[in-house]
């Protein structure tokens, strides 16, 4: 059994996987730089997942602007309810870590819910929703999601058909 095993279309062509990734590292690389905002690691972990998601899987229903933009937007607002909502009222009865858990995995949940029944699905608007309960946020952080996702999704459309499925 093979561990690792090079990709038969990166044998045959490697050049758009080089590209890809390099615009993968560029495109981050402007989010953060110019936001000039690393809110905490689960939100900057969403974020490279759904750069991943966009520049290996250009195509896919997940890399869609709506997925993308809606997706982490239904992420931003089932993690803030469950972080303003749910949070506080279980730890009057409960310790304080299990009520973050329940109310992490509660935001990951309603997530999911939310996306599939609006058609914004994107897996990695899920640590959104989980980064919004477990660390200290604010519009800064807010802001900062919505409009790297908005950037993300230009760049993408910028590129057009130049990009091509990787995986």
């Amino acid at each position: 059994m093979k561990l690792f095993k090079l990709d038969t279309k990166a044998q045959k062509n490697i050049t758009p996987y080089l590209w890809q990734s390099f615009l993968a590292f560029g495109s981050l690389l402007i989010i953060l730089y110019f936001l000039d905002t690393i809110s905490s690691a689960a939100i900057v972990a969403a974020l490279g997942s759904s750069v991943f998601v966009v520049f290996a899987s250009p195509y896919s229903y997940s890399a869609r602007p709506q997925s993308v933009i809606g997706g982490h937007i239904v992420g931003l607002i089932c993690g803030i309810l469950c972080a303003w909502l749910v949070y506080p009222r279980l730890s009057m009865y409960l310790p304080a870590d299990s009520s973050m858990y329940i109310a992490a995995a509660l935001a990951v949940g309603l997530a999911l819910f939310f996306m599939c029944i609006s058609n914004t699905e994107h897996a990695p608007a899920a640590g959104t929703a989980l980064g919004m309960v477990v660390n200290r946020w604010n519009l800064n952080t807010i802001l900062f999601i919505i409009s790297s996702v908005i950037i993300l999704s230009l760049i993408k459309k910028l590129m057009g058909k130049r990009l091509k499925t990787l995986i």
